[in-house]
């Protein structure tokens, strides 16, 4: 019997059971469908934990996706926002990876939406998606298939815009990747996919340029339907590709042609007529980005900007969206470079955060995925000495905070700059300014990044200086620092612990201003 005979024969239906050698699921709804066969929501009944099962028709698509799972099983989903595979097996012939339960895609979001994204609402999105991708550029992973109905909400309600990254049914090693290989939806397809050049893991980030920009307009920037009419798009809108790529691309001659009577005989992209008469395929017509102008231009008529602060957030965003869509992969950004780009970590917000609004609402909706990675901070000491979780005293306890760079040395003391991190468990501080100096060291005027608080942060370059005063504070706990008009601690760490180091980073007390 065939698989698709078996396939035939056996008609899955709600409430059936799936199960494998020890974990049986009930079927509790179909929540979607493909060409790969469907996804249904079931519950473990040994666990009681609800999941998402993914059946595909075929079992060659299983064992290519289950490669590709386990190979993901040395990054941590949560850390890395990619989906948690739970489980694979064979049941009456059909194959069955489970997942983690999720809310709903991008793509959902898209369309319950009257409006499109903010741009404060895309750029937790655009982060978390640099991270993961980040991740399995180091693993040496393609996903190959990023689209909006492959980026999941974790928990809309209760984690806004927290997502994670599904799907890798097409995900493929970059040992295996070879020139000319066909991959990627069409809409999202990169230029050296099309044009059959050399194919890394910069394919994805075109596609996540593709993604961010159908978030900003509410429509992708290429169709569906026409590898042609996605090339004259994107021509159109961030210009030709040089002609070193079209001299080197296998497929250059589908899409261009060579114009003997320019200079150097450049090439240039062939008319529709051209298209048409030499493969035979009806290109559309009129498709809306091929009648706007570039895309800085189209970027600009679609902002909506009320302050210069949000004028200069969509030229971040324009600046980001142009490098991740550029047309050669070999200067496009980078995940890492991307993390570090002002878009995603906001430094071009920071100093007006006392000014206006906006930037207090776009680090609101960066708590799903703060600008900076969690583990660099350094979590091995909880200076709680003599603090009681349960005290009301208006001295707080104080969590370890981390300064977020370099180690000290002996020889070197830490350079304290502006928009540098300090950050303990639960919160982060970001230095808005150095405004003043002593021989203790100085003192940071930073922002609370939890509670949008500006505090003023004494940073001592000696530990035994650090030790006295803490003590001193400690003592003073006893006494209402508002009635006595005495200065609120609110955080203290001793950042590094390397011994015999000459300098120490060390946070004595946040001093409310």
């Amino acid at each position: 019997m065939s698989q698709n005979e078996m396939n035939k024969e056996f008609q899955l239906k709600k409430h059936d059971i799936l199960c494998n050698k020890s974990v049986q699921y009930r079927v509790l709804d179909f929540i979607g469908e493909g060409c790969f066969g469907k996804v249904a929501k079931c519950i473990n009944l040994n666990t009681s934990e609800t999941v998402a099962i993914k059946i595909n028709k075929e079992l060659i698509d299983h064992v290519a996706e289950v490669k590709m799972l386990e190979q993901l099983r040395t990054l941590d989903p949560e850390v890395n926002n990619l989906v948690r595979f739970e489980d694979s097996f064979i049941f009456k012939g059909m194959s069955c990876i489970a997942f983690q339960m999720l809310d709903r895609s991008l793509w959902d979001l898209m369309y319950e939406r009257p409006a499109v994204l903010t741009l404060n609402e895309i750029r937790p999105i655009a982060r978390q998606l640099l991270v993961a991708f980040k991740a399995l550029k180091g693993i040496d992973l393609l996903h190959t298939d990023l689209k909006p109905d492959n980026v999941m909400l974790v928990n809309h309600q209760d984690d806004p815009f927290r997502v994670k990254l599904i799907d890798f049914g097409l995900a493929i090693p970059a040992s295996e990747v070879r020139e000319g290989m066909i991959m990627q939806p069409c809409a999202y397809r990169a230029p050296e996919v099309t044009l059959g050049l050399p194919i890394s893991e910069a394919i994805d980030m075109w596609a996540l340029g593709c993604l961010l920009a159908e978030l900003f307009f509410g429509r992708g920037l290429f169709t569906d339907n026409s590898t042609y009419n996605a090339m004259k798009t994107a021509c159109h809108l961030l210009g030709q590709p040089e002609d070193h790529l079209l001299n080197a691309g296998k497929y250059t001659n589908q899409y261009f042609k060579r114009d003997y009577c320019s200079p150097n005989s450049r090439w240039r992209l062939k008319t529709s007529k051209e298209y048409k008469d030499a493969t035979g395929i009806q290109t559309i017509s009129n498709w809306i980005f091929d009648t706007v102008g570039t895309l800085d231009e189209v970027v600009e008529y679609n902002s909506n900007a009320n302050t210069c602060v949000e004028h200069e957030d969509i030229m971040a965003f324009l600046n980001l969206l142009k490098r991740l869509l550029d047309p050669n992969a070999a200067t496009r950004i980078t995940p890492s470079e991307a993390l570090d780009h002002c878009f995603v970590t906001m430094a071009h917000l920071v100093d007006h955060i006392e000014t206006y609004s906006y930037p207090n609402a776009a680090y609101d909706l960066m708590t799903v995925s703060p600008p900076f990675d969690s583990e660099e901070c350094d979590e091995s000491t909880d200076s709680r000495d003599g603090f009681s979780d349960t005290d009301s005293s208006r001295y707080e306890t104080a969590d370890s905070i981390a300064y977020n760079g370099d180690p000290p040395t002996p020889q070197q003391p830490i350079q304290i700059q502006k928009n540098d991190i300090l950050c303990n468990k639960s919160v982060q501080y970001r230095v808005l300014d150095l405004i003043g100096e002593g021989g203790f060291g100085k003192v940071a005027k930073c922002v609370n990044l939890k509670t949008k608080e500006i505090t003023a942060i004494k940073i001592h370059k000696d530990l035994i200086d650090h030790i006295t005063e803490v003590k001193m504070l400690k003592q003073l706990r006893t006494l209402d620092p508002e009635e006595n008009n005495l200065a609120h601690m609110e955080d203290h760490k001793d950042t590094y612990s390397y011994p015999n180091a000459a300098y120490d980073l060390m946070v004595d007390g946040s001093i409310q201003l």
